[in-house]
């Protein structure tokens, strides 16, 4: 048990170590500093180090007629658009029957109004209705 405790800690630093030569393949090293690059507007400059070699290792280059006519939809795998369908809101209708007044006797016409049981309409998600709902 106490050989794993010392083992296992020294395993871990072995693992961890890197040489300096690794390091510089894997980060290049330059001479110029944040505030030159900040000062530059990040664009090659012959006095910062940064050369046009660098800059073109950046691909740039207008989209093809074929890539301006990709759908998003069809790049990312869905084959058609979401349609949100609105959830049931059912239209809710009062009738007052035609009446006379308590006081004076006098007739009041009948009405009906009609109004929305919930105050705005609601999405579903795609796929959250059943096929069987309708819209």
């Amino acid at each position: 048990m106490v050989r794993a405790m010392i083992i296992l800690p020294l395993v871990l630093l072995v693992g961890c170590s890197t040489s300096v030569s690794e390091k510089s393949k894997i980060f290049p090293t330059s001479n110029v500093t944040m505030k030159e690059i900040y000062d530059n507007g990040g664009k090659p400059n012959e006095n910062t180090g940064l050369t046009r070699k660098n800059a073109a290792m950046v691909v740039k280059r207008p989209a093809t007629e074929s890539e301006l006519r990709i759908s998003t939809y069809y790049a990312n795998g869905i084959h058609e658009r979401p349609q949100f369908k609105k959830l049931p809101n059912p239209t809710l209708y009062i009738y007052t029957p035609p009446k006379l007044s308590e006081e004076s006797r006098l007739p009041i016409p009948a009405w009906m109004t009609e109004f929305k049981m919930f105050d705005r309409d609601e999405y579903a998600l795609p796929g959250e209705l059943n096929l069987g709902e309708r819209q």
